[in-house]
């Protein structure tokens, strides 16, 4: 039915507005060159509302695939995908990797073009382009428990700009594979915007998380 295309249309333009992903789903160690790691993971986003008229107000899950391949001594890079449509790439450089602590710096980037609806009620043309630089800071107890923090600041260039300072918190479990429970959220610094997220994802791979 009409109404609900505009609706969906609607929602979806809502979505894009509030929605950067916080997640990080990894640590601090750096994949040895040659392996490579896979996620699937799945959280809830919401921003909170700031007065009774603000449209703001979003309560939305998200699902997330992605891949990490290690290729030079203390260097990875990942591509990932978060529906409903944004495409990430990034690299990791490690500069600390000692057998309880990891520290390493990031950098990448994040896409997402969409289009619907022929007519003027349902058309809808949005394009977005995310600068992100992480840092990744873990500590390991044991090969098959750590935790982590992932502070990181996203520029957002879109017809609404957004600068968001945010991050990560989280738990890993497993070593060769296993499962990352995260908390984050972000602000931007222009705004009195503010967003939440619970999420977690299920890795594996072709090399342990701590040798």
């Amino acid at each position: 039915m009409r109404w609900l295309r505009v609706l969906g249309a609607g929602c979806f333009c809502l979505f894009l507005n509030a929605c950067t992903s916080m997640s990080a789903l990894q640590t601090a160690r750096v994949l040895p060159e040659g392996t490579h790691r896979f996620l699937v993971g799945a959280g809830f986003f919401r921003t909170p509302e700031a007065s009774p008229s603000d449209p703001s107000k979003v309560t939305f899950p998200f699902l997330e695939v992605a891949g990490r391949f290690g290729f030079l001594t203390d260097w990875d890079v990942g591509l990932r995908y978060t529906m409903p449509g944004m495409f990430t790439g990034d690299l990791k450089f490690n500069l600390v990797n000692d057998p309880e602590f990891a520290f390493a710096l990031g950098a990448g980037v994040g896409f997402l073009g969409v289009k619907s609806g022929a007519s003027d009620t349902t058309h809808f043309q949005r394009e977005i382009l995310d600068v992100l630089i992480p840092m990744y800071i873990s500590y390991d107890f044991a090969p098959e428990w750590g935790v982590y923090v992932s502070p990181r600041v996203v520029f957002r260039f879109s017809t609404q700009d957004q600068n968001l300072v945010g991050g990560a918190v989280g738990i890993r479990w497993g070593n060769t594979w296993g499962v990352c429970l995260e908390a984050g959220g972000a602000a931007d610094i222009s705004s009195k915007y503010t967003q939440y997220q619970v999420n977690a994802g299920f890795f594996f791979g072709s090399a342990p998380s701590v040798e």
